[in-house]
């Protein structure tokens, strides 16, 4: 809330938060109520359907092709499904590729 104050743009607020593991969400609801976590992957509306099919032992890479047919990313199935879903940061923000872009930069 110090960045909002300091009048960092909400985008590069909500960036910095994902880059530390927190959920930017929280921006969006009310500073003066306690904080309300997202549910667990599984529990997730959109996502039980796939769920669902891995426990009827659908296999996997079934369940991602429904995903992407869905227009979903079938890569969430690799998070632990007990936890709230993280997005992926954006590829300039991944230590593997921050070297590339600066060289980009340097342009």
């Amino acid at each position: 809330f110090k960045m909002l104050k300091m009048m960092v743009p909400l985008p590069a607020v909500q960036q910095q938060m994902m880059k530390d593991g927190l959920d930017p969400d929280i921006l969006d609801q009310d500073h003066n109520l306690p904080y309300k976590p997202k549910p667990p992957l599984r529990e997730m509306e959109e996502y039980k359907k796939y769920f669902k099919m891995l426990k009827m032992m659908v296999p996997l890479p079934a369940v991602q092709q429904q995903m992407m047919k869905d227009g979903l990313d079938p890569d969430i199935l690799d998070q632990d499904h007990n936890l709230p879903y993280k997005p992926k940061p954006p590829l300039r923000e991944m230590e593997e590729y921050k070297k590339y872009f600066k060289m980009l930069k340097m342009m």
